[in-house]
């Protein structure tokens, strides 16, 4: 009897041990967080880049914005494809400025409205609630009167939030939520990488569609924005790309060929996103772990 009870007690120690190390070796599954810049026109590189990124079997789980980034990024995490988005940029004519822009003269507050940006959103997003997107997504925006950035991924007025991460001050009307005055989250943080290290994904992956190169000639005056842009930005969230694990700058959208107003060119612009981020991955194997 007594030897009937060491081997049972024998066996549930080795049940038991068992069942703890293959809780141990079941690994809970890995968040990929997913950073993309604002840029204007150039914003359409990150289509390219996402386009890259499911090719090669990469799917973040996790997306924060800024600006056009928050465009493309509210789109994806609402279940549209790269190639669904080019053929929604072809349909709803994209590629023209006062496509996407209705000019402002009634007040001060900037020279163009959103309008037209809010029925695009709302003839491909249903909802209004961030909790009803597929991945979990962040957008970046500032509160012009206190000049603070705020970052928002849950709750209502998710189409509104996008739209204020869109609004350049001046430029475009500020953005009015429950009262507050919003303006494109670039002011202060073109590159909100801030809640995906809160989220403590696993893996980062920055994407910047804004990257400053330095002139052989002298600067073209219609030039000198973009130029200057991206030097402030550069300066802004430098110490923000040294958060990511993996950081893609975009090369090839040099200022003096294409700027944050070239939507005509968007599938050259998509084009570069998807050959930069395709030969990143190709450097960097360890992506796919």
């Amino acid at each position: 009897m007594f030897f009937h009870r060491i081997t049972l007690f024998i066996l549930c120690l080795l049940i038991g041990g068992e069942i703890a190390m293959a809780q141990d070796t079941t690994k809970q599954p890995k968040t990929l967080g997913l950073c993309l810049s604002g840029g204007g026109a150039l914003g359409y590189a990150h289509i390219g880049a996402l386009q890259a990124l499911e090719e090669a079997g990469i799917k973040p789980t996790h997306i924060s914005a800024n600006s056009m980034g928050s465009i493309v990024g509210v789109l994806y995490a609402s279940g549209l494809t790269p190639k669904q988005m080019l053929e929604m940029i072809e349909n709803e004519k994209g590629y023209r400025v006062h496509s996407l822009i209705d000019i402002n003269l009634r007040n001060f507050n900037g020279f163009m409205k959103h309008d037209k940006l809010r029925k695009v959103l709302d003839k491909y997003i249903s909802y209004n609630h961030f909790d009803s997107l597929k991945i979990k997504f962040y957008v970046c925006c500032v509160d012009i009167r206190k000049a603070e950035v705020k970052i928002v991924g849950q709750g209502n007025y998710l189409k509104d939030y996008v739209i204020a991460s869109s609004s350049i001050p001046l430029l475009y009307d500020y953005c009015v939520i429950e009262g507050v005055e919003y303006v494109d989250g670039g002011v202060k943080n073109n590159f909100p990488v801030e809640p995906l290290i809160e989220e403590k994904c696993d893996k980062i992956i920055g994407i910047n569609v804004i990257n400053f190169t330095p002139a052989d000639t002298t600067i073209k005056p219609e030039d000198l924005l973009s130029n200057l842009y991206a030097v402030v930005d550069e300066t802004i969230n430098e110490d923000r790309y040294k958060q990511c694990d993996f950081y893609v700058p975009i090369k090839g959208l040099n200022s003096y060929k294409y700027s944050t107003i070239s939507y005509k060119r968007y599938k050259e612009i998509y084009q570069i996103g998807y050959e930069n981020m395709k030969t990143y991955i190709q450097q960097h194997p360890e992506m796919l772990e």
